[in-house]
């Protein structure tokens, strides 16, 4: 369980983002678009390989996604 207490802000804010009329398209395209791209780019191949350099791939893409996201939804 202590694994799950850092995240609780960042879910939070998405939940709060959610319940917002105007942020609810985005958020919920971004949210799985993020999920999507970690679970590809970063769980998969640390699943496989069993090393974790494979994070430092996903944030800038993740980055990038959430660039992608704003201009596409805006």
């Amino acid at each position: 369980m202590k694994y799950w207490k850092p995240l609780y802000p960042c879910i939070l804010g998405w939940i709060l983002l959610m319940f917002t009329q105007s942020f609810f398209h985005i958020s919920m395209i971004n949210g799985l678009v993020q999920l999507i791209l970690f679970g590809l780019v970063v769980l998969y191949p640390i699943w496989k390989t069993q090393t974790l350099s494979y994070v430092d791939i996903g944030w800038p893409w993740g980055l990038v996604c959430i660039g992608i996201v704003t201009i596409l939804m805006s």
